[in-house]
């Protein structure tokens, strides 16, 4: 009689005495749900990748060991469901840092069709634009996004009210921090923190 340890069942002491019921598994299933969370909490509101890869690397882990004790013990069920958990954690890994890497040269690329157009319009007005909502839409058909998240997806653009201060075009490139800032006159990038 081989029976996995996952299978035996379990006593309770409830209100009409001791009962058996078989113990609830962590399925596979509640790990996709918890790691599609991690990802859209982490690329759509954080929009950093550091928290969600710290986590799912720390399941990953978790996983891989349980797995492997699981292996040893030969309850290959167990080790199995643990092993599908680590691949999902290793695909939440993946697509978090992917988004995040396809995110910074979205927003490089948008930045950079912004810096065209209102070089285009310096060419032709001699002027800098106020805002870039002047550029719309003879210039550039709308102002891009930075990025896919919520909160900080908007390139920031100042020009100074006396004609000594340089035009700038901000893109928080990693939230909260992580700012650059590219300089019109200069015609150069510069990271602000």
């Amino acid at each position: 009689m081989d029976q996995n340890a996952d299978s035996l069942p379990v006593l309770v002491k409830g209100r009409q005495g001791i009962m058996e019921r078989k113990p609830r598994r962590n399925s596979p299933l509640r790990t996709l749900v918890f790691c599609v969370g991690l990802y859209v909490f982490d690329s759509l509101i954080l929009g950093t990748p550091f928290f969600g890869v710290l986590v799912a690397f720390i399941a990953l882990v978790f996983n891989l060991f349980t797995s492997l004790v699981n292996l040893l013990r030969t309850n290959r069920s167990s080790a199995l469901r643990h092993g599908l958990k680590a691949l999902i954690c290793i695909l939440t890994i993946v697509a978090i840092v992917g988004t995040y890497a396809l995110d910074q040269r979205r927003g490089r690329a948008n930045a950079e069709r912004i810096i065209k157009a209102v070089e285009a319009y310096h060419g032709e007005c001699e002027t800098y634009p106020w805002q870039l909502e002047d550029l719309v839409p003879r210039f550039i058909p709308k102002i891009p996004r930075s990025s896919v998240n919520l909160f900080f997806y908007q390139y920031y653009y100042r020009r100074g009210r006396e004609e000594n201060q340089d035009p700038y075009l901000v893109w928080v490139a990693q939230p909260p921090f992580g700012r650059y800032l590219y300089n019109f006159e200069t015609k150069e990038w510069h990271y602000l923190d």
